[in-house]
């Protein structure tokens, strides 16, 4: 069951950004007990990473980001990991209190 869905944040001060097609052709879907990331054109990725595989996540702005509700989010499946399982760029601020809450919740069945 999905619970939300999401698309990245065109950033007009990041026209420059090797990531702005992620717009167009990446969303994030908010399910009860996942996130699953989809993207691309001709070729498809899908990344799922289960709630209760998250240990950690990090977020990163700068002032216009702050200025325009927008963060970029690493989500972390294994301390110490080189790269993070999924890396989300351009999303609603919101997302980290969705972030905080699910990690609590899931903490707490564990």
């Amino acid at each position: 069951m999905r619970m939300h869905m999401m698309k990245p944040v065109v950033r007009w001060w990041s026209l420059m950004d090797n990531h702005l097609l992620s717009h167009y052709t990446e969303t994030l879907e908010i399910h009860t007990d996942r996130f699953v990331q989809r993207s691309g054109v001709l070729s498809k990725r899908e990344n799922v990473v289960r709630f209760t595989h998250i240990t950690n996540y990090s977020s990163e702005q700068n002032l216009l980001d702050r200025l325009f509700g927008v963060a970029n989010f690493n989500i972390e499946t294994s301390a110490g990991a080189q790269e993070p399982e999924m890396v989300l760029r351009g999303y609603p601020d919101q997302l980290r209190s969705f972030l905080s809450r699910m990690l609590d919740r899931f903490v707490q069945l564990g």
